[in-house]
């Protein structure tokens, strides 16, 4: 555990200590009740539709949650530093902290990233308002730039959730800080039965290291950018508009239409081919896929785009 902290210190530009758990949910809840704990207020701001985690603030209206459980999640839209202004305005000195991706990645439409100097705006409102800045990297963590992803976006957070790929399919989720954080992460409990197990740590550290040395998040950058122009070519060869957004690690497609039904049709042709492909969620891109891999994902993406039919097939058809 204490080899795996020190690299995640050493690696993260924004780490100066880290604690580990089991699932990405734990850590952004860990994240939360370290920001009160800190400031000592109640108020939770998020972005609309942002994922974060099933713990009861997450599940406004859903079986088993009362309204008193998001009594104080507030929530503005992504790239609105002008919204978030207003509730600082409507609720002084009592907002906890801001938890964000470092992108938009909702389902169901195309992924949007920050705007010029919008990381930069919430982190002066943070700053100049007492709130803790917090980045859920469940999704993106290691696959945008191993520094952390506000690197890449140039901002500085109080605390950054990791998970999913940390361990490379171990379950492992990790929470790290800076150290205007510490005092409040020693006090606050959490903890969990599996938390400590020691076989995903040391996968994690092993994964990480592994990541260094071959630069991992720009292998997965310059592939999914591959991925994404190939795809695009294929796509513009039978007629149509096929759409890749977010980061290239991490790629959402949809086929330009009005509704999904026709990406939706295109995905089931591609998996009952053998091209595992997410219909309303963003694709993940490894630093295990080959050249060869990225070929036969072209051919069975076109094929797909046979058995599909034309553009013109579709409307006839619609």
């Amino acid at each position: 555990m204490v080899d795996l902290a020190e690299t995640l210190v050493d690696m993260v530009d924004a780490a100066d200590w880290a604690m580990f758990s089991k699932n990405g949910g734990d850590a952004t809840a860990q994240s939360v009740l370290i920001a009160r704990a800190a400031t000592g207020r109640r108020k939770i701001v998020k972005i609309k539709e942002g994922y974060h985690g099933v713990a009861a603030w997450m599940q406004e209206d859903r079986p088993g949650t009362t309204p008193a459980d998001t009594e104080h999640v507030l929530e503005i839209p992504w790239n609105d530093l002008e919204a978030f202004q207003a509730l600082i305005d409507q609720h002084p000195n009592d907002i906890a902290c801001f938890i964000s991706s470092a992108y938009e990645h909702s389902l169901f439409r195309d992924n949007v990233l920050p705007a010029d100097g919008y990381w930069e705006g919430i982190e002066a409102l943070c700053r100049k308002h007492g709130i803790v800045l917090i980045i859920d990297e469940v999704r993106t963590g290691f696959r945008i730039n191993l520094r952390g992803a506000n690197v890449e976006y140039g901002f500085t957070p109080d605390l950054i959730c990791f998970g999913k790929a940390i361990a490379n399919g171990f379950p492992l989720a990790a929470l790290v800080g800076s150290d205007s954080m510490k005092d409040a992460a020693k006090e606050v409990y959490f903890t969990g039965t599996q938390f400590f197990n020691a076989a995903p740590m040391a996968a994690a550290r092993a994964t990480l290291l592994e990541l260094q040395k071959i630069d991992g998040a720009q292998m997965m950058t310059d592939y999914g950018n591959s991925l994404n122009k190939g795809l695009v070519a294929v796509a513009a060869s039978h007629g149509y508009d096929f759409i890749a957004s977010g980061v290239p690690a991490m790629p959402y497609y949809r086929i330009e239409a009005s509704s999904l039904k026709l990406h939706s049709a295109w995905v089931d042709h591609c998996v009952s081919r053998g091209l595992y492909l997410l219909a309303v969620h963003n694709n993940f891109v490894s630093t295990a896929h080959s050249e060869k891999d990225l070929k036969k994902i072209l051919e069975i993406a076109d094929d797909a785009f046979n058995a599909l039919g034309s553009p013109s097939s579709q409307a006839l058809a619609g």
